[in-house]
């Protein structure tokens, strides 16, 4: 079989496929949940996947072969993208707990803290939410000077 080399990849097929499999993309393809970090069987099934599917596509029958036989488990890179998703989520609940904290205790305003909780998924927290959130400002001085603009 000829390897595929297609414009629009900038590379190959087979090293487009390894690389994007590499960024991520093969995360929780052998099988199990996405983890963040990818092995060798996941790239191995993604990319022997993806370089057939896109080879048929353009009428080239690629197959890869893989030559060995102890894949299981071993690391090759991390899924940046699954940790940094997951940090993301982790203090999204971390301060949403600490909004329902206030609340609970009378301390922040109805209005505040709904609008604060659909603030927290913003890419940048208003600065007078972050500072309530971290302490830098009193619950006081937020109430006074808070004001509901979700982005």
């Amino acid at each position: 079989q000829f390897s595929l080399e297609l414009p629009e990849y900038g590379h190959g097929v087979f090293t487009y496929y390894l690389l994007k499999g590499l960024q991520g993309e093969a995360d929780g393809k052998a099988g199990g949940p996405p983890d963040g970090v990818i092995d060798a069987d996941e790239i191995w099934n993604y990319v022997k996947y993806q370089v057939m599917e896109a080879a048929a596509k353009k009428g080239n029958p690629q197959t890869p072969v893989f030559q060995g036989s102890t894949t299981a488990g071993i690391p090759l890179t991390r899924n940046m993208a699954f940790f940094q998703e997951k940090q993301r989520l982790q203090t999204f609940e971390e301060n949403k707990k600490k909004l329902t904290e206030l609340f609970r205790k009378g301390i922040i305003q109805l209005e505040h803290f709904n609008c604060a909780v659909t603030m927290l998924n913003a890419p940048q927290l208003d600065p007078l939410l972050e500072g309530l959130l971290s302490g830098k400002i009193s619950p006081d001085v937020f109430n006074q000077t808070f004001s509901c603009n979700p982005q």
